[in-house]
C-alpha cells in the first residue's frame, strides 16, 4: 500500500524492512491456503478496532483557537472551542484528517503530518486542486472550501471540505451492508470510476500539475515509489533489503518493457485522463439510503495517467486472498456461505 511506504519518516523505526517483507510473504501464503480462516481473523480484529472517528489522538494535538478563527468567516462555524466538537478519522489516513462539528454544520480538515517528510509526499495542495477542478465536471469530490498554507494556523498546510453524510465501509467486503445491497454498491463504484475517467481534466488543472506528462503512467509510478522507498530507508539509516530492491527492479523493468498498452503517451497522446491512484471502496462515501457514490475521497496520489491503473486497484481483491490486517485484502479462495458471505464475482456481475 502506498500509505505504508515510509513517506512519513519515524526516527524510532527499528524493524528491518527485509524481515517485514519476508514475514508478509509468509503470512500471505498461509492466508492463501486458509482464506476463510483469514477472513474470520480479520473480522475478529475489526470488531476490536476503534471506531471510524475518535478524539484527537496522541501526537496529533493542536491548538483549536487559530483553526476556529480561520474557519469562522469561511464556513460560519463558532469561534469558541466549547461550541464545536473536533474528532479525528481513524481509517487509512496518511494525512491526518479531522472533523469539526457544530450545531447545524460540519467540515473536514485534512492536513500534512508533522515532522520530516519525503519530498513530494503528503501534498494537500494537490488534493485540493483535484477536488476543486473535478467536481464541476460531475466527479463526486467533496466540496472544497479552501486551501490554507499559513502554517501559523495548524503548523502545516491543510485544506477544508464539506463533511459528506452517507455510508462509509472500512472493509472491502462491505460487511455492514446487507448482502443483497452489495452488487449495487460495487456497480456504483465501477460507475463512478468510469465517470472520473470520462471527465477530461480542465486546462487549469493540467497547468497546475506542470503540463501533460512526458512518460507513461505505470513507469512513472514504479520509478516514484522505488525512489521514495529507498529514500525512506536512507533517512532511517538502513540499507534497503536485497530482495526488496530486486522486486522493485523487476516491477520497473516489466512496466517499461511491457507497459506500452497502458502508456498514455503512446495510446492516447491527445487525451489526458485523471487517475485516482488509490481507488478502493473504502475511499468512497455511499448514499445513506441508496447505492450511489456521493463522494470520492483521498486524492493524495492522483495524477494525469491511464485508467487501467485505477481499474487494477478496483479489481485487485479478486486476485488476492483475505489478509488479517492492513488495507489490502481480497476474495480469492472464498466460497459464499452464511458465515463468510462476501460480494463474489458471480454475485456482483461481470
Amino acid at each position: 500500500s502506498s500509505h505504508q511506504s515510509g513517506c512519513l519518516l519515524s526516527p524510532t523505526a527499528a524493524v528491518s524492512r527485509g524481515s517485514v517483507y519476508s514475514e508478509m510473504k509468509r503470512v500471505a501464503r498461509l492466508c492463501g491456503a486458509f482464506p476463510e480462516t483469514a477472513l474470520r481473523a480479520r473480522r475478529l480484529l475489526e470488531k476490536r478496532a476503534r471506531g471510524s472517528e475518535t478524539s484527537i489522538r496522541k501526537g496529533h494535538e493542536f491548538d483549536a483557537a487559530p483553526l476556529l478563527a480561520y474557519l469562522h468567516p469561511l464556513v460560519g462555524s463558532p469561534k469558541e472551542p466549547g461550541d464545536v466538537r473536533i474528532g479525528q478519522f481513524s481509517h487509512g489516513q496518511s494525512n491526518p484528517t479531522f472533523t469539526v462539528r457544530w450545531d447545524g454544520g460540519a467540515v473536514v480538515v485534512r492536513k500534512k503530518p508533522k515532522g520530516a517528510l519525503l519530498r513530494g509526499a503528503h501534498d494537500v495542495a494537490r488534493e485540493h486542486a483535484f477536488a476543486s477542478h473535478l467536481r464541476p465536471l460531475g466527479v463526486p469530490t467533496p466540496v472544497a472550501r479552501a486551501l490554507c498554507e499559513d502554517r501559523a494556523v495548524l503548523g502545516t498546510d491543510f485544506w477544508v471540505y464539506d463533511y459528506v453524510q452517507g455510508r462509509h465501509f472500512t472493509d472491502l467486503y462491505l460487511q455492514a451492508a446487507p448482502p443483497a445491497d452489495r452488487p449495487a454498491l460495487f456497480a456504483s463504484a465501477a460507475a463512478v470510476t468510469a465517470r472520473l475517467h470520462g471527465a477530461p481534466p480542465p486546462v487549469a488543472l493540467v497547468d497546475r500539475l506542470g503540463g501533460a506528462p512526458k512518460r507513461g503512467y505505470l513507469g512513472r509510478q514504479v520509478r516514484t515509489w522505488t525512489k521514495q522507498f529507498g529514500a525512506a530507508d536512507e533517512r532511517l539509516g538502513e540499507a534497503t533489503a536485497e530482495r526488496v530492491v530486486a522486486h522493485a527492479e523487476a516491477l520497473r523493468s516489466t512496466s517499461e518493457a511491457e507497459g506500452g498498452d497502458v502508456d498514455e503517451t503512446r495510446v492516447a497522446p491527445d487525451t489526458l485522463v485523471v487517475a485516482h491512484g488509490d481507488l478502493r471502496t473504502d475511499n468512497m462515501i455511499f448514499d445513506a439510503s441508496g447505492s450511489d457514490v456521493v463522494a470520492l475521497l483521498d486524492w493524495e496520489l492522483a495524477a494525469l495517467g491511464h485508467p487501467l491503473g485505477d481499474l487494477a486497484y478496483l479489481v485487485l481483491p479478486y486476485a488476492i486472498p483475505p489478509l488479517p490486517v492492513g488495507p489490502l485484502s481480497g476474495f480469492k479462495g472464498l466460497t459464499p456461505h452464511r458465515d463468510t458471505d462476501v460480494p463474489l464475482r458471480k454475485k456482483c456481475g461481470p
